[in-house]
Order: structure tokens, then sequence, then C-alpha cells
């Protein structure tokens, strides 16, 4: 069941992809079977499905060709799984009382017992920080190959393209 999850999932993920990339119909047919594959399969698949749905949304007001296929898939999948529903509704009815986990911890105690030490931790939001960072294009991590050839310094990070706050060495560049 949990394969069959991730396949679903996946499957549904590359299909979203396909849509953000060419928005042909076939990519928005099959991203629908996929996603009702997926909430058919597993609750927690239904709720990762209802992300990318709603990436769809967010991503409708920048590309306004999206709005009419995706209200489309959007409906189609909701009444796709309308008859699975009424189960959904009565197993979370069922399972409200007798709840295996009671208790909900705050995030900041998530963390703590994930990371049980606090210099992972650390090591863990700094990481997160860096890949924000970099995704947001305030950090630049530039390659050179004139300078791998030349044995200099060849791992340069840099913050806006003006300022260069950190360079590395050959010797203390991992192999890549």
């Amino acid at each position: 069941m949990y394969t069959l999850a991730a396949f679903f999932v996946l499957a549904a993920y590359v299909e979203l992809y396909y849509i953000l990339k060419s928005g042909k119909i076939i990519h928005w047919v099959l991203f629908a079977i996929c996603s009702l594959g997926a909430a058919y399969t597993h609750y927690y698949a239904l709720i990762t499905v209802a992300f990318f749905y709603l990436t769809l949304l967010i991503m409708m007001f920048f590309q306004h060709k999206l709005i009419k296929p995706t209200v489309i898939t959007s409906v189609m999948t909701i009444v796709g799984y309308l008859p699975w529903l009424t189960i959904l509704i009565s197993t979370f009815k069922r399972t409200a009382a007798g709840w295996w986990s009671t208790d909900i911890l705050e995030f900041k105690n998530t963390l703590q017992s994930a990371f049980d030490r606090s210099w992972l931790l650390y090591t863990f939001f700094v990481i997160v920080l860096i890949y924000t960072l970099y995704q947001l294009k305030v950090l630049n991590f530039k390659y050179d190959k004139q300078k791998w050839k030349d044995k200099k310094d060849v791992f340069q990070i840099r913050v806006s393209r003006k300022r260069q706050i950190l360079r590395l060495p050959l010797n203390l560049t991992p192999l890549l």
C-alpha cells in the first residue's frame, strides 16, 4: 500500500512538473488520474496531492493560462473522489476519540525530540538557511573551470555579484 501510494504521489509530482513546463492536456489528465490513485491508496498521499493542487492554485495567479485547466482538473478530481468521501469522514469520526497521539507538541519541542543534541539542531537550521538563501538567489555558488585548470582557487561563495565573502583553496574544496 505504501509503495503504491509513493508511486502515485511521485507520478503526480512528475505530471505537475510537466504541467508547469508545457501545459499539455495529456499531462493534466495523467495528473488527475495519478492524484486520484494516490488519494484512494492512502490518506497521507491524499494530503500530499492536496499540496500539489495548492501549488496549482497559487500558480494560477501568476500564469493566467492555468486557470481553466486547474479548475477543470480540480473539479474532476473532487468528483472522482466523492464515492470515497463518506468512508473518509466515517473513518475520521471513528478514530477521533481513540487517537494514539493526543498530545500535540509545539514546533520547537518537535525539533528538539527529532534532534536530541543541540549542535545537530543548529547545524540543521544553518543548512536550511543556506539552502533557502541559495534558492532565493541571495547566495551564488560559482564554479570557475579556468581556475580549476590553473589549480588556483576554484570554489567561491558570493553574496550578490559584487562582494566575495569566502574563497576556498583547492586543498580545502571537496572533490565533486
